[in-house]
């Protein structure tokens, strides 16, 4: 099962609020793109729609791969050298 839920996110550049969907869980055996978007680190990005920064959004998430009967509870660290190279503004924490 993949639970996406809707978060107001607020830019920490200008103020502007924005939809932001996090996955509580990812079943990547049913949904093989989430696993994808989750690699590429497109899972966590947030763009402003305002002034087009972009942000790291970081949140726990479930972890679940039916064929490899994995299971785990995950949130990801990413350095600022690693904010740098994907040109991204900071980090958002989220619950």
């Amino acid at each position: 099962m993949t639970c996406p839920v809707i978060k107001k996110v607020t830019c920490p550049n200008c103020g502007t609020e924005g939809d932001f969907i996090i996955y509580s869980t990812i079943n990547v055996t049913l949904h093989p793109k989430l696993q994808e978007r989750m690699e590429s680190g497109e899972l966590f990005i947030w763009k402003c729609p305002k002034c087009g920064n972009k942000y790291f959004c970081n949140y726990p998430f479930l972890y679940h791969d039916m064929e490899k009967g994995i299971m785990q509870s995950l949130s990801v660290d990413v350095s600022e050298e690693g904010l740098k190279e994907l040109g991204l503004s900071g980090i958002i924490e989220l619950d």
